[in-house]
């Protein structure tokens, strides 16, 4: 909680640069603050895209699996399949491959399933996209001031940074 705080204290910082940017340069020791700042916003974005890349690839394997070994119980055979060849048909569609070569006979079914499988893992990923992305949506659309309280903002800002030159000068 307090690193969340922290990071939402470094936006308002540099939302609060941004905005007053166009009025004056910042100083020789606001510049640090700023280089450290663009860190934090890279080191964000950077975490931000490795956990949803995580939590996409996850999804990925997931339905995958689960759509193969559906694929592997409704098939005729499912009794002649040994658990380790399960295991290696659901762990990746390389597995699935490799499954194929030493079954020539039942090479197309495999591979068949083994499409269809990452077609439907592919899904849950989108999923969960199309989710992040609206949730990412409502979020700058319900927490984000709109026009009217910006301009106020930056007339806020303005004020406080102009008042501060005043004063050391």
């Amino acid at each position: 909680m307090v690193a969340a705080t922290q990071i939402l204290d470094g936006h308002r910082v540099a939302r609060k640069f941004v905005l007053t940017r166009n009025h004056r340069e910042p100083d020789a020791g606001a510049v640090g603050v700023l280089q450290l700042l663009a860190q934090l916003a890279a080191l964000q974005r950077d975490l931000g895209g490795a956990i949803m890349q995580s939590i996409f690839g996850a999804l990925l394997a997931a339905g995958y699996a689960a759509s193969f070994t559906a694929a592997i119980a409704a098939s005729p055979n499912s009794q002649k399949v040994s658990d380790s060849v399960e295991a290696q048909l659901t762990k990746s569609f390389a597995g699935a491959e490799a499954v194929a070569q030493q079954y020539p006979k039942y090479a197309d079914q495999i591979t068949a399933a083994a499409k269809a499988s990452f077609l439907s893992g592919d899904q849950w990923a989108y999923s969960a996209g199309i989710v992040a992305v609206l949730l990412g949506a409502a979020l700058v659309f319900f927490m984000f001031p709109r026009k009217d309280d910006e301009e106020r903002l930056l007339a806020e800002y303005h004020a406080t940074d102009t008042a501060g030159v005043k004063a050391g000068s």
